[in-house]
């Protein structure tokens, strides 16, 4: 009655789709969306479904939600001095998502980095687009998941989406600055 438990995974497999094999240096949802299954009593409605896009940051911050463990060492100031501030962890905790059919607006971050191939990954993924862009490249890859799920129609030229790629960069920007934690956090001055 009182066991959370997770079944999930770092990674999904191609197995042929866009006619590659593997999990590869490439971000189609067949290989960033992993399987993903809690079963927390209380928490997750039994049958339930979340089609809010959730990222393996959230992990941490629900374990340690479902533990009543703080994820600072030491102990929490009573009154936070900067209360704006990110939190320690740049996940969320899982138990705050509800199953619903219409998704929140969240945008979760990719990352792929791989020395060998002289290749570095960022992508963005939203309830309804992925747009990956590949460090010192000129190209990358803009889709409309509502639109076109299993992403053939790459939109990164199309002139029309200008404003949308515009925008998804500035969200995966924010993501990539939100996400860079490093621990221990600063939670007072001298």
């Amino acid at each position: 009655e009182n066991t959370c438990v997770m079944f999930l995974a770092d990674h999904g497999e191609a197995l042929g789709d866009h006619g590659f094999w593997g999990k590869g240096p490439y971000h189609y949802d067949s290989v960033i969306r992993v399987p993903f299954i809690i079963n927390w009593p209380g928490v997750t409605p039994e049958g339930g479904r979340c089609s809010t896009p959730v990222s393996l940051l959230d992990i941490a911050p629900t374990i340690l939600k479902a533990a009543s463990v703080s994820p600072l060492e030491g102990p929490v100031p009573t009154e936070p001095e900067a209360p704006d501030a990110f939190p320690v962890l740049p996940g969320r905790d899982l138990g705050e998502f509800r199953t619903s059919d219409k998704p929140e607006d969240r945008a979760v971050l990719v990352e792929m980095d791989d020395d060998y191939l002289k290749l570095k990954l960022r992508t963005l993924v939203t309830a309804g687009w992925r747009m990956t862009i590949y460090g010192d490249k000129e190209y990358g890859e803009l889709y409309n998941l509502s639109e076109d799920p299993t992403e053939q129609i790459n939109l990164w030229d199309d002139q029309d989406y200008r404003g949308m790629k515009s925008d998804l960069t500035v969200r995966l920007l924010d993501e990539i600055i939100r996400t860079d934690s490093v621990l221990p956090r600063l939670m007072t001055r001298a």
